[in-house]
């Protein structure tokens, strides 16, 4: 392209409509009203302006038109009458007059179009959303619904499950049953205790061999000391809850009207 000239775009239709109509009869054989508004803009945009900007037309369209040229240059295949009476600067301008008409029009209808269907394209983009947000509000109900009630149904089988393995005990057994394991936990803490003390101990001395027999037999005596006193702690637990348990049953059956063992039949109280 030569120095000084612009490069143009097909914003410039009506810039350089002159220079294009003289392409388009030199190149094409074409005028511009045997094309349609689309077609000649297409041909302009898609043609005219690359070789424009390539620097591929001839000087003339850089520099300047003659005159001569532009009188060769007929608008159309038709001669109007007034067309021939009119010369080149009103021909000009009116077929310029013409194209911005065209080309304006092309321009509303484009843009009406597109308003058209951005808003419509809204409104549906809208829409989905929202059955979308619905979608999703429904879908997470119905799963909290759903993972609740699989939840109570679990519950429900385990429970009779342990009912039929285990069953529970009911009225005084239950209250028995849960002294028993109280005093189970109690009785075994106290196991484990007595088991960590219990054992022979022997000092470093002795697994070294620095100790005598009479040593030995000392230890030996000591640990056996030690087992009687434990069992014999263990028998006075065992007898005084034998003894507490006997004296709550005999309260038991005093407060039911009922002699205690060894006391004779039982006597019902009359109603008061």
């Amino acid at each position: 392209m030569p120095d000084g000239v612009e490069p143009i775009s097909a914003d410039d239709y009506f810039l350089r409509a002159t220079e294009f109509r003289v392409w388009l009869h030199q190149k094409r054989n074409k005028y511009v009203e045997e094309l349609s508004t689309q077609e000649a803009t297409e041909l302009f945009e898609d043609k005219f302006v690359k070789r424009w900007n390539d620097g591929r037309l001839d000087a003339m369209f850089y520099k300047g038109i003659p005159e001569a040229v532009l009188e060769q240059t007929k608008r159309t295949r038709h001669q109007w009458g007034f067309v021939n009476r009119l010369n080149e600067k009103e021909r000009f301008d009116l077929a310029t007059a013409k194209d911005s008409v065209e080309v304006a029009t092309r321009k509303q209808n484009l843009l009406q179009k597109d308003a058209a269907g951005t808003s419509s394209g809204s409104r549906k983009r809208e829409q989905r959303d929202e059955d979308d947000r619905r979608n999703d509000r429904g879908y997470d109900d119905d799963r909290r619904h759903h993972d609740k009630a699989d939840r109570k149904r679990h519950r429900k089988h385990h429970e009779s499950v342990l009912e039929e393995l285990v069953p529970k005990e009911t009225g005084r057994e239950a209250k028995l049953e849960q002294r028993r394991q109280r005093a189970e936990k109690l009785h075994g803490a106290a196991r484990d205790r007595d088991a960590n003390r219990d054992g022979l101990d022997i000092d470093e001395d002795f697994l070294m061999g620095g100790s005598s027999q009479s040593d030995l037999q000392r230890r030996l005596a000591q640990r056996q000391l030690g087992r009687e006193r434990k069992d014999q702690e263990r028998q006075e637990k065992v007898a005084a809850l034998a003894a507490k348990e006997t004296e709550r049953m005999d309260k038991f059956l005093a407060d039911m009207g009922l002699n205690g063992p060894g006391q004779g039949p039982i006597v019902i109280q009359p109603r008061r």
